[in-house]
Formats: structure tokens, C-alpha cells, sequence
């Protein structure tokens, strides 16, 4: 299955693939819709967003999505760049942006349907500075990738073999724990 990266906008095409039972929708999120999702899941995402909330100021009111799993999609208007990711502004709380899709109403799944909260119609807010610099923040590197990072590789062919030969040295040293 090549997920969105098949996903078309031929009108036959798609009454064809509706003719079919238990087909879902994916939404494209990113520059791509225009849309970008903040993904709250059970069972910790929704105090994590409460905790941001009384450190940041609410979320404005958006289209809402209610998941199967008793989670919430949370639709904000594209205005940059979004990446997709996995629990890095809170546990349990992802990002659906550039490159992603999330299931949208009325996609069904074995634990339920996917159904609006609200007015399905209504506008899409533009998410709060501190949600979006929160989901753009870079991760601190690693020891390992600062250890890396801090290796100098000399030039050319000769220079690759001895960076190689310096990393394999390194990830074959005896553990100092």
C-alpha cells in the first residue's frame, strides 16, 4: 500500500473506489490541503494539552475531530511549515503537517467512526505562536550524534576510510558503565 502517495483526484476514480465497502478518506495535511492537525490521544495526550494550555493560553476554537479511540483532531489552517511528529510536544500528542494525512469523517475503523464535534463548516483557526514554535523546535542531539558530530572527516577518499574506520572503533569500544 503506498497510502496518500496513490491517492487521486479523478472523479471516476473515485466513485469507482466508493463503490467499494469499508474504504476510508485520508486527508493529505501540509501545504498540500492547507490544513495541519494537532493529534491528542488517549490516554495522556488531552493533560498534556491542558498542561500547555495553563503555561500558554488556550487553544483557539477550531474544526474538531472525535477518533475512534476516544482521542481529538484538531484542525488548524497552514501558515509554514509543519512537520509530522510523534510525541514531542506533549506525550501522546502528534503533529499531522507537511508530508502527512490523518483519517478524516466519516472513516470507519474496528474501534469506531470518526465524527465531528461541532460545526463541521466552521472556519479553520490559525494555531497559537507557542503551538507551532512548539511543534517546529528541533530536538537536542544526542551524546551520540554530538560525539559524531564532533569527529573531523578529513577530505577525499582516503578521509572517508578513516572516518569510517574512527566510527567503527568508536561503536566497538568497551562500555565505560
Amino acid at each position: 500500500m503506498r497510502g496518500f502517495y496513490a491517492a487521486t483526484t479523478n472523479p471516476e476514480t473515485i466513485k469507482r473506489f466508493w463503490r467499494i465497502p469499508d474504504r476510508n478518506i485520508g486527508l493529505r495535511t501540509g501545504v498540500a490541503s492547507g490544513v495541519w492537525v494537532l493529534d491528542v490521544d488517549p490516554p495522556d495526550g488531552e493533560n498534556g494539552i491542558r498542561r500547555l494550555e495553563a503555561e500558554h493560553g488556550p487553544l483557539p476554537t477550531t474544526r474538531t475531530v472525535l477518533t475512534p479511540r476516544g482521542g481529538f483532531h484538531f484542525w488548524f489552517r497552514y501558515s509554514g511549515p509543519i512537520p509530522c511528529t510523534e510525541s514531542k510536544i506533549a506525550p501522546h500528542v502528534d503533529t499531522r503537517g507537511d508530508g502527512g494525512y490523518v483519517a478524516a469523517v466519516p472513516s470507519v475503523t474496528v474501534d469506531g467512526t470518526y465524527t465531528w464535534l461541532g460545526d463541521p463548516e466552521a472556519e479553520l483557526a490559525i494555531a497559537p505562536d507557542w503551538l507551532i514554535e512548539l511543534a517546529r523546535k528541533k530536538p537536542k542531539p544526542t551524546i551520540s550524534e554530538r560525539a559524531v558530530a564532533g569527529i573531523n572527516i578529513p577530505v577525499g577518499a582516503s578521509g572517508h576510510a578513516m572516518a569510517t574506520a574512527a566510527l567503527r572503533s568508536t561503536a566497538n569500544a568497551p562500555s565505560s558503565r
